[in-house]
């Protein structure tokens, strides 16, 4: 599981701005199960094979369990939990009912893997776009390939250029581009063919403050790279998330890890320890 790795790279590089996200693990999905049809690429023409990822498994660490809410109802394998251990999704959203916020009083990170299909299937060749966004409405938007970015307390949308065109992203908050118009953002994730691992981390200015009016400090980083920093605005189902998809081509989501940040003292004590662990077994070689 390559975010496992891009998780204990970046740990360091978080040090300067966060506590340590390496803690306890709240909730996790490995979809390593079958709902609907299995399919990865058809859609079969039994209405009963219609969209649905179950509920998680915590697989990867976690005791919380929660269903996923899934639409719009596509048949066959176009929204579902494969045997091919992941999630797939075209045109449509997949959030979790799960919030972490009561859990994550001092902040949490979000650890995923995503990529797209091959053979693409039916609805174009190149373009395509997934997006992980918290605080997604179900009941504002009825789960439209773009609600995320328009329907959520905060997303991050990865691009997908025409011909393998180097990838890139955008930044919303409420629903708003934070960005320049036509702007490709600030973050290139590399080939957008390609499985890539993200992992996200929010910690808020004050502990357990993650309403509306309250910042909160992020920071995202990919297949283990520098991570980029950035802070919006919290909102009241901050601490649920959700992945969104379009029409053009099926992408996948595997691997979910959300885990909880804990209080400044108890992590410096953890690194503290680490360290000294480290140099015990220099000292015994």
């Amino acid at each position: 599981m390559k975010h496992l790795i891009a998780f204990a790279l970046v740990t360091a590089a978080f040090w300067s701005t966060a506590p340590d996200v390496q803690a306890g693990v709240l909730f996790s999905d490995s979809f390593n199960r079958v709902e609907g049809s299995g399919d990865p690429n058809g859609k079969p023409a039994d209405p009963n094979n219609f969209a649905d990822w179950g509920s998680n498994d915590n697989a990867l660490g976690g005791s919380n369990s929660a269903a996923w809410l899934v639409g719009p109802s596509r048949g066959g394998g176009a929204n579902a939990v494969t045997d091919g251990d992941l999630a797939s999704l075209i045109e449509g959203v997949g959030r979790t009912t799960y919030d972490a916020l009561a859990q994550a009083p001092n902040g949490f990170s979000v650890a995923f893997d995503f990529g797209r299909f091959a053979p693409v299937s039916a609805g174009g060749s190149g373009g395509g776009f997934i997006s992980v966004a918290l605080g997604f409405d179900p009941t504002v938007n009825a789960f439209g390939s773009a609600a995320n970015t328009s329907d959520s307390e905060f997303a991050l949308l990865f691009q997908q250029g025409v011909g393998g065109n180097t990838g890139n992203t955008q930044f919303f908050e409420d629903g708003v581009f934070l960005g320049a118009t036509g702007s490709e953002g600030p973050v290139d994730y590399g080939d957008p063919l390609a499985e890539h691992s993200v992992l996200l981390t929010f910690v808020p200015q004050m502990p357990g403050a993650y309403g509306s009016a309250d910042t909160i400090d992020g920071a995202v980083s990919i297949d283990g790279g520098s991570p980029y920093s950035f802070s919006v605005q919290g909102g009241p189902s901050f601490g649920t998330v959700s992945f969104s998809s379009n029409q053009f081509v099926h992408r996948y989501i595997d691997n979910l890890v959300i885990t909880a940040i804990p209080e400044p003292a108890a992590a410096l004590l953890s690194l503290m320890v680490a360290g000294t662990l480290v140099g015990q077994r220099r000292r015994s070689r």
